[in-house]
């Protein structure tokens, strides 16, 4: 650990001290209606390098003709629970609002430039122009647009040599479809920042992002700063309308620890693209428990950001709860109502966060239209309950049935691998209880219940042989 600590003071040290040292931002933009628009601006602030707290910058803002253009300082407001915790070095977010008025139909951009990014970075030249972007378009008659909104906080440290996932998240108001590409960063419109390499990579793994999910994906095999450009896209009608950039910076440590997982997350079904997805009709809910767990036994917190959860009516819930043996549990729940029937899918991240790292898990749910399916599944089973938890040789399980069904138990260990099998049995309508034989090794498991091979719940399971 303090080989770690000196590690990250040396990284953060490079950068000067008289300057905010962003670590990532990006702009939004709301219509309001009637050629009105709101502009949001939204930037992380590293703390750790002793620079100046966020109050003012300049935004400029223009339309593609040159018939408008103008410059505006705009304040920072530090958004409430800021700075974030359970990473190793604090991030501040601030947001700043404005709203530009009397727009007529055309492409325009607001875009701020700040000088200078902290430095050095392994994949970039040093001390460039912070700059990011968002180009929208207004159109006439009424036709409302916005700009992609981004939900997820950037997470800016993680360790080298290990596989990491993170999303920045981002959907689109009036049901655009929204397309995510790693870019070249910028220093201007249109102007590349010189020398700009992707982060260096595991052969294995290399750095790349999913367009759909938007996920990026990395194991980066290389200790330093990296400087990373996200082009979220708008789409209508199959042509691009709009963009917006989040740019950012990822340090990259010595892989004293390890990131946290979700244990169960791999048992959610996929879609025909390989996404992980569930489908579910309006007025249904739809819960999801998820459990977490860290291999070094460090405090976890888990959160969860997405479109669901920005809606006007019946937004989605999530909480997260700690467990015994420093294990972590997350519940979802969403009854969306009729207004969220639509073609395109919502997404959801569940962010997994210990004292020092976090990673990133991407869920699609598509409301309307259901298939018979995952989402129905946990309906099958109304109640269960495992005693003892801890156990030594026995475990009972109480579980009702909604219907006869065949079920089957098995356990799992942290990494999904399966320990024990008990074989399928046909089970009548309501309450059933059973004792299972119990012969493992101290530690933490998983017990599932599944139906043709399609899992209805996951419990945690403490094994204690004393």
């Amino acid at each position: 650990m303090k080989y770690y600590l000196l590690v990250l003071i040396f990284l953060l040290s490079v950068c000067t001290t008289s300057a905010t040292h962003l670590a990532a931002g990006n702009i939004s933009v709301l219509d309001l209606g009637n050629g009105n628009c709101e502009i949001t601006i939204s930037l992380s602030r590293d703390t750790t390098t002793g620079s100046s707290a966020l109050n003012q910058i300049k935004y400029f803002f223009e339309k593609d003709d040159g018939s408008i253009f103008y410059s505006r300082n705009i304040s920072f407001q530090l958004i409430p629970g800021s700075p974030l915790n359970g990473h190793p070095q604090n991030v501040e977010l601030y947001q700043a609002k404005d709203t530009v008025n009397f727009l007529t139909p055309g492409d325009y951009r607001v875009y701020i430039q700040k000088c200078c990014m902290p430095g050095p970075f392994n994949n970039a030249s040093i001390n460039r122009v912070f700059y990011i972007d968002c180009k929208f378009r207004v159109f006439a008659n009424g036709v409302e647009n916005s700009s992609p909104q981004i939900t997820n906080p950037s997470i800016n440290v993680i360790p080298v040599n290990q596989s990491f996932t993170y999303n920045v998240n981002a959907y689109d108001l009036d049901d655009d479809v929204v397309r995510i590409y790693s870019i070249h960063p910028l220093e201007a419109d249109s102007v590349q920042i010189p020398f700009y390499v992707d982060p260096s990579s595991d052969s294995t793994n290399v750095f790349h992002v999913d367009s759909v999910s938007g996920d990026l994906v990395w194991t980066p095999n290389q200790i330093g700063r990296f400087l990373v450009s996200f082009e979220i896209q708008e789409i209508r009608n199959r042509k691009t309308i709009g963009r917006t950039i989040r740019t950012q910076t990822f340090i990259v440590l010595p892989d004293s620890n390890h990131i946290p997982i979700i244990n169960n997350f791999s048992a959610i079904p996929v879609d025909a693209n390989g996404y992980k997805c569930v489908q579910i009709n309006p007025q249904q809910n739809y819960s999801l428990t998820l459990f977490a767990h860290d291999l070094d036994m460090d405090s976890l917190n888990m959160l969860a950001y997405g479109e669901p959860f920005e809606l006007n009516n019946n937004q989605a819930m999530f909480i997260a709860s700690p467990l015994p043996a420093n294990q972590l549990q997350g519940v979802f729940s969403w009854t969306p109502d009729s207004s969220a029937v639509r073609l395109e899918k919502y997404k959801v991240t569940f962010r997994i966060v210990d004292e020092q790292y976090a990673r990133d898990y991407t869920l699609f749910i598509k409301v309307g239209n259901l298939i018979p399916g995952a989402s129905e599944l946990e309906e099958i089973i109304s109640s269960i309950n495992l005693y003892p938890n801890p156990v030594q040789n026995k475990l009972n399980v109480d579980f009702s049935l909604i219907s006869e069904q065949n079920i089957y138990f098995r356990i799992t260990d942290n990494s999904g691998r399966e320990m024990v099998k008990w074989n399928s049995e046909l089970y009548s309508k309501g309450k059933q209880t059973l004792e299972l034989p119990i012969n493992l090794n101290d530690g933490i498991y998983y017990l599932e219940v599944l139906n043709e091979n399609r899992l209805l719940k996951t419990m945690p399971l403490l094994v204690l042989s004393k």
